[in-house]
C-alpha cells in the first residue's frame, strides 16, 4: 500500500487537533455554566432566608411564641427547603404530572398572570393553614422538606434599644460539579438576619 501524502496526514492531524481544542473549550464553558447556575442558587438561597427571618421577627414583635415563630420561619423559608417529602409530590402511575401535559398547555401556564406550580396548588396552599395550626407532634404530618432538619433559628431580645433580633441559619448543599476544586466542603452555612422593633408589649397594656 502506497504512503499516504504528506498533505492529507497534515490534515487529519489538524482535525484531531481542532476536536481536543473543541473538547477543551466545551468543558470550561460547562463549568461556567454550572459555577453561574450554582452561584444564582445560593443567591436565591441567602434571599429567601433574610425573608424568613424578617418574617420570623415579625411574628415575635407581635407577640407569638417561640412555636409560631418556628414554624412561621419554616414556611417563609419553603423555596430553599428542597424536596418535599411528606405529602409525597402529586404524581400519576410514578410520572410527573407535568409530563402528562401538552407542550402548549405548559407554554401558557409558564406565561399566565399569576403562575405557579401543581405541587403549591394541590399541597402547601391548603396545608400551610393546617401546619400553622397544628400542635408539636402533629406538624410533620401536614408537611416535611429535607432541608428544614438542616434549619436552626436565633432570636434575641435587646432591652436596651426595644429591639428584636432573629438569624436563620442553613446549611447548603452545594452541586457544583468538581466544586472541590474551588470549595473544599460538601456544604455552605448561609445566614439570614433581621432586626425590627419590638412592639408586642403595646398590645399588652
Amino acid at each position: 500500500m502506497a504512503p499516504q501524502p504528506v498533505s492529507i496526514r497534515r490534515c487529519r492531524g489538524r482535525a484531531g487537533q481542532s476536536l481536543i481544542e473543541s473538547c477543551l473549550v466545551v468543558a470550561i464553558l460547562c463549568l461556567l455554566l454550572f459555577g453561574m447556575l450554582q452561584v444564582s442558587h445560593l443567591y436565591m438561597i441567602s434571599e429567601v432566608l433574610d425573608y424568613a427571618a424578617t418574617a420570623g421577627a415579625r411574628a415575635h414583635s407581635v407577640g407569638f411564641n417561640p412555636f409560631m415563630v418556628q414554624k412561621t420561619i419554616q414556611v417563609a423559608a419553603i423555596p430553599a427547603a428542597g424536596r418535599l417529602l411528606n405529602p409525597a409530590p402529586p404524581a400519576a402511575n410514578g410520572v410527573s404530572p407535568w409530563a402528562t401535559q401538552h407542550t402548549g398547555w405548559l407554554w401558557n401556564y409558564a406565561l399566565n398572570s399569576n403562575p405557579g406550580s401543581l405541587q403549591f396548588d394541590q399541597i402547601e396552599k391548603p396545608r400551610i393553614p393546617e401546619y400553622l395550626a397544628a400542635n408539636w407532634d402533629q406538624l410533620y404530618g401536614y408537611l416535611d422538606y429535607e432541608a428544614w432538619d438542616d434549619l436552626s433559628v436565633k432570636s434575641t431580645i435587646s432591652e436596651t434599644t426595644d429591639s428584636v433580633e432573629v438569624r436563620v441559619q442553613q446549611d447548603v448543599p452545594v452541586r457544583f460539579p468538581f466544586h472541590q476544586a474551588f470549595y473544599s466542603a460538601d456544604d455552605i452555612l448561609y445566614e439570614g438576619r433581621a432586626t425590627l422593633e419590638n412592639h408586642y408589649p403595646l398590645y399588652l397594656q
